[in-house]
């Protein structure tokens, strides 16, 4: 959250384009709800729709391993 609204205040300021990549908590959502018109951000599907409570459930089928 801080470096999300230090990099927000920046882009605003100085009128440069930001975007935040895999946003994953709520908080940080709100925050970008709320962004200007110089930032954009995008939040995986697993970061959505899953929380820890759901490896009861899915085991590691709920695990995200990117693959580089």
């Amino acid at each position: 959250m801080i470096a999300t609204r230090r990099a927000m205040d920046l882009a605003n300021r100085h009128k440069h384009r930001f975007h935040v990549l895999h946003v994953s908590t709520g908080d940080e959502a709100d925050l970008l709800a709320e962004h200007g018109e110089f930032v954009t951000a995008e939040a995986c599907p697993h970061h959505l729709f899953f929380n820890t409570d759901d490896y009861a459930r899915l085991g590691t089928l709920v695990q995200m391993n990117p693959v580089a």
